[in-house]
């Protein structure tokens, strides 16, 4: 069933990733995103989804430093996003990518944290500078009786002890908003 408009990347990862078009592609979407950064300096910085296994492509990281030369743009208007999962596959080599992308100066981001089983140990070996709460946690917030506050809280001095930005994904409510800013979260996105 052919479908047009915009899709969510749920509905093209997976293949993108198994018939090898990210490699192809994730180059193209940094010039992309460097020439949108160029032609707008009020746009501060654009996040740019990685998966291990673009990760794990022994050229990745001169493929990204390419790009951001060719743009000319800063790199800290840059930052490389990863889901918790992608973490949790990441080789040495991809860690070590990771640190020289974090030494250009652009941001590390943990994406969808809270949804899969990556240690404090192993962010700790990563160069973040941002750890994004999964939209789980934020959903049910709001709702009567919800014990979700102690986690979220527990998870927001946890982000600030290791002196990482904190962002909570897929809040909908201004009750959940004043919840997780009471919780100690600085930034948030979704559709409210």
């Amino acid at each position: 069933l052919f479908r047009s408009g915009l899709l969510s990347p749920v509905d093209f990862i997976d293949v993108m990733e198994s018939s090898g078009l990210v490699g192809t592609l994730s180059p193209q979407l940094i010039l992309i995103a460097g020439r949108a950064l160029a032609a707008d300096p009020a746009i501060p910085r654009i996040s740019i989804n990685i998966s291990a296994v673009e990760l794990a492509s022994p050229d990745w990281l001169s493929t990204f430093q390419n790009a951001v030369e060719r743009t000319g743009v800063d790199p800290s208007r840059f930052a490389i996003e990863l889901t918790e999962t992608a973490v949790l596959q990441l080789t040495d080599e991809a860690i070590g990518a990771l640190h020289e992308v974090r030494r250009m100066g652009a941001g590390i981001e943990v994406d969808d944290f809270g949804t899969g089983f990556a240690s404090v140990g192993l962010l700790k070996s990563i160069p973040l500078t941002t750890l994004k709460l999964d939209r789980s946690f934020v959903e049910p917030l709001d709702k009567p009786g919800s014990p979700g506050l102690e986690l979220v809280r527990g998870i927001a001095a946890l982000v600030d002890a290791l002196g990482l930005e904190s962002v909570a994904e897929g809040i909908e409510t201004p009750e959940q908003a004043r919840l997780l800013v009471e919780a100690g979260w600085r930034v948030g996105q979704g559709d409210l």
